[in-house]
């Protein structure tokens, strides 16, 4: 998925909120960007010329390690993240992996047509993953590196597309209808 990170993230909190856990403003934030953080990697891709969910940078190992350095970072910067805060922030790494599978999926259920092939090694390291030399990733800026394959991905992938729309658009209401809005507008001074 492209931008359906960020928004999935934050409704996977609200959702955890309807069972009475409730999350400050930093940790909803922390959350919620928590998992876009693996997409980083389109810097590591475009330097190495690969597919970014071909790198070990899109592995729940490596959603491992990121997670750690989230708590210390947290921790240094004095956001106080409690424990269910914290496993969260694990889930919100690894729900990036599972929604960055969901073309995938969405073709082995019938969703849709056009076969993307798996995009997360799951395995690894008891898989190895494999090389994936692709010209169409031979591009002279990082900008049409990671903007490229966005037409293609959207036309040809109608399950993929619709995921983002709804994602998107449900987060959308929630934050709007919850008042987690006016939490961020009167925590940044514009509203009182």
């Amino acid at each position: 998925m492209y931008f359906a990170h960020l928004p999935a993230s934050y409704l996977m909190v609200k959702i955890v909120g309807l069972f009475g856990f409730s999350f400050s403003l930093p940790e909803m934030v922390v959350i919620a960007i928590s998992g876009a953080i693996p997409d980083i990697d389109l810097l590591l891709g475009f330097a190495l010329r690969r597919g970014h969910h071909r790198l070990l940078t899109h592995t729940p190992i490596w959603m491992v390690f990121i997670w750690l350095i989230v708590v210390v970072v947290c921790d240094l910067a004095g956001i106080g993240m409690s424990l269910t805060a914290t496993v969260l922030v694990l889930c919100s790494l690894l729900l990036h992996l599972i929604l960055d599978e969901f073309g995938w999926w969405s073709y082995l259920f019938g969703l849709q047509r056009n076969n993307c092939g798996p995009q997360i090694m799951w395995l690894y390291p008891i898989k190895k993953i494999p090389d994936s030399e692709n010209e169409d990733l031979k591009t002279s800026s990082i900008i049409s590196y990671c903007l490229k394959p966005f037409p293609q991905y959207f036309n040809k992938y109608p399950a993929n597309r619709w995921g983002e729309i709804i994602i998107t658009a449900i987060s959308v209401v929630v934050f709007m209808v919850s008042g987690d809005i006016f939490r961020v507008l009167g925590d940044v001074g514009l509203i009182f």
